[in-house]
């Protein structure tokens, strides 16, 4: 008898039962045929799945055997971080202009920007203005100046955002701290923006929709993968397996912070952080990075692992062409063997 789990009324849901009729008998073994994966018995084949037709384009793939000592974790990696044209935006505030078409001549803006310079990241504050007499905007006045400093960013400007788009795949870079500033009559006699008509400055604010990363995978993906475990004979069956775990970009956690330290309240407060994970990172994790160490960390925390046997495979879609929104593919994973015993696995990724 299927038992109701959730009590619903509406009967919308499926029941927990068994699969039915499920095969009974002694001696059975699943194995591969020519046609797919088949339960077979003795030479009779009780039960199979074909993958005759099954044909997944390849445009590469790696295969690897990797041996796992005791304890051991290792990175599997997939072949693209899927790059984009990266890009931010920042909401432009509504302005009390007598000619929108000039408003982009007479504002100004300042900002951080982090970006990649010879192999490091390093940190650059941009404090530019549209000149009016020059005929040249803000967006052309920031793009003069990126083009100056080497930065392959390049900005667009309408009265709502103000955008920016990295020129090169895969280019990184991060704005902070940008500031408006709006010259009226009273700095430029041809301003459109009357005299206390507006504040001085705005603190723009970040359009999530905007966003478009600079790899859609930081931590590489596949769209598809094909894994093996190995494993001594001696070990009982119930033994052999491995740990598998695939790498997500980003993580929250909420670290505990004292701020009664001084008085006798013991309250325990907590900080939210939104972290991206850097399998490459060794040491401690810092604000907004998490390192590989903390990272697998959490996931045992967690319960996070997924236990893989004798094989693994999964196939996804290959992602939309031109689309940096869609994501298909298979983010790179960790093979972890907790046992007191060496494991070998043997692997093929695809993309």
């Amino acid at each position: 008898m299927a038992i109701d789990l959730f009590n619903n009324p509406s009967n919308d849901y499926i029941y927990p039962g068994l699969s039915p009729c499920p095969g009974i008998g002694d001696d059975q073994y699943l194995v591969w045929t020519e046609n797919g994966l088949a339960i077979i018995k003795g030479s009779d084949v009780v039960s199979e799945i074909g993958f005759n037709d099954l044909q997944v384009p390849v445009n590469s793939f790696s295969k690897q055997q990797v041996t796992l000592g005791p304890g051991e974790v290792t990175f599997i990696p997939g072949l693209t971080k899927g790059l984009c044209n990266k890009n931010m935006g920042f909401f432009l505030p509504a302005l009390n202009s007598s000619d929108l078409g000039l408003n982009s001549f007479f504002l100004g803006i300042d900002f951080s920007i982090n970006y990649y310079k010879n192999f490091s990241y390093t940190s650059t504050h941009i404090d530019v203005s549209g000149n009016f007499e020059q005929n040249i905007g803000i967006a052309d006045a920031l793009n003069i100046k990126l083009n100056e400093l080497g930065i392959k960013v390049a900005s667009t400007y309408d009265p709502s955002i103000l955008c920016f788009t990295g020129t090169i795949l895969g280019y990184e870079y991060f704005i902070t701290n940008a500031i408006l500033r709006v010259y009226d009559v009273s700095e430029a006699w041809d301003s459109p923006f009357p005299v206390g008509g507006n504040s001085p400055t705005y603190d723009l604010i970040e359009d999530p929709s905007a966003f478009i990363p600079a790899m859609k995978y930081p931590n590489t993906a596949m769209q598809g993968i094909a894994l093996k475990g190995i494993y001594p004979n001696e070990q009982a069956e119930c033994d052999k397996w491995l740990y598998l775990h695939h790498v997500t970009d980003y993580v929250i956690t909420f670290d505990p912070y004292d701020v009664n330290y001084d008085t006798e309240d013991t309250s325990i407060f907590y900080l939210r952080h939104r972290r991206k994970i850097e399998i490459g990172m060794n040491g401690c994790s810092v604000e907004d990075l998490m390192s590989a160490g903390d990272y697998l960390n959490l996931v045992t925390n967690r319960g996070w692992w997924k236990k893989v046997g004798d094989i693994y495979i999964w196939i996804s879609s290959p992602d939309c062409e031109g689309d940096c929104l869609n994501k298909n593919l298979i983010e790179g994973f960790y093979a972890f063997n907790p046992h007191e015993f060496t494991i070998q696995i043997e692997y093929m990724v695809i993309v």
